[in-house]
């Protein structure tokens, strides 16, 4: 049976005074939240779509279908929230998660936080980002290049908000022994080369992947919250219990 080891850290940055990402990994459930909206709501969302999306780890028969709904559960949950607490209105989050089932991988994203698989040397971004920015490459409006200096590199085109309107990206992949997963918010991917993930990700450990990729962040002047996930496929038990970083490490 195959599942997942992994290990994280969330972290502050250089330049805010709150951390609003929130993070947890298990055997079968990796997952980052990047929450928007200030301070207090940002932490407040982003803990939140953690917590809820947990709920899936002690279901036994995961599908794309279940895990979508989820999502949207705490797109709704959100919407409660906002509805109830002034001080939470225009708050939302990021989420980007990868559960691991019996046949495969799935992969659930909304908003820029990511999620990559580095197998046999080479890094592959699985998800892609809901920014305007995305948009404009799609389109052939900007290159790749010119996208890291456009003043609206960071507006998102979609993200959990309590909005209802939501359309998460799910998808599964074929997974096997050896592969290893990055996921991380944009603190990360956006000052750090995929030649740099790519080389940080090859080391055997994953402490020592981890804390190179949290290192680089900070060489870069980590402009925001930096959250990274790197978690191996093994054949092997695991049944330890689930790891809360972040805004909601108070879950674990």
């Amino acid at each position: 049976m195959l599942t997942l080891k992994a290990h994280g850290r969330s972290e502050l940055g250089l330049h805010r005074e709150g951390n609003e990402d929130a993070a947890l990994f298990s055997p079968t459930l990796c997952a980052v939240a990047d929450g928007l909206g200030g301070h207090a709501a940002g932490e407040v969302a982003s803990r939140f779509a953690i917590s809820t999306l947990a709920e899936l780890i002690k279901e036994k028969k995961l599908s794309s279908s279940k895990i979508s709904r989820q999502v949207r559960e705490v797109d709704k949950g959100l919407a409660t929230l906002i509805e109830g607490e002034k001080q939470y209105g225009g708050m939302g989050t990021t989420l980007t998660a990868v559960f691991l089932t019996e046949q495969n991988l799935h992969v659930a994203h909304i908003g820029d936080s990511r999620a990559y698989l580095y197998r046999n040397g080479t890094l592959e971004q699985l998800t892609k980002d809901h920014t305007m920015i995305q948009e404009m490459i799609d389109r052939g409006e900007l290159t790749v290049a010119g996208a890291k200096s456009h003043p609206k590199r960071s507006l998102l085109t979609q993200a959990l908000m309590g909005q209802k309107k939501i359309q998460p990206d799910v998808i599964s992949i074929d997974i096997f022994e050896g592969d290893r997963l990055l996921i991380c918010s944009d603190g990360l991917s956006n000052v750090v080369s995929l030649s740099s993930m790519a080389s940080a990700l090859s080391q055997l450990s994953r402490e020592s992947a981890v804390d190179t990729l949290i290192a680089l962040t900070y060489a870069a002047d980590a402009p925001d919250n930096v959250t990274v996930l790197v978690a191996d496929v093994v054949s092997e038990k695991n049944v330890s219990d689930p790891i809360f970083l972040g805004s909601a490490v108070d879950l674990s």
